[in-house]
């Protein structure tokens, strides 16, 4: 989870997304921008893997989440 835009990059609510980049960079996923989100993926020994990054702030993530609920 996190809020969007460089002014809360590095701000206690993105602490998620600070920990998705990391991961995303060591396994080598991009992301790509898909309606309220970023999402990465990648098979990996495999498992798919999916991250997803809303583009909501946190308060409305769930609106971006609606999305991948199945």
């Amino acid at each position: 989870m996190g809020n969007p835009g460089e002014e809360y990059r590095f701000t206690r609510h993105n602490v998620g997304f600070l920990f998705l980049d990391f991961l995303a960079d060591r396994l080598g996923i991009h992301f790509k921008r898909y309606f309220f989100v970023l999402l990465g993926e990648k098979n990996h020994n495999g498992k798919r893997i999916v991250f997803v990054k809303p583009l909501t702030y946190m308060n409305r993530s769930g609106e971006a989440l609606r999305l991948f609920s199945v």
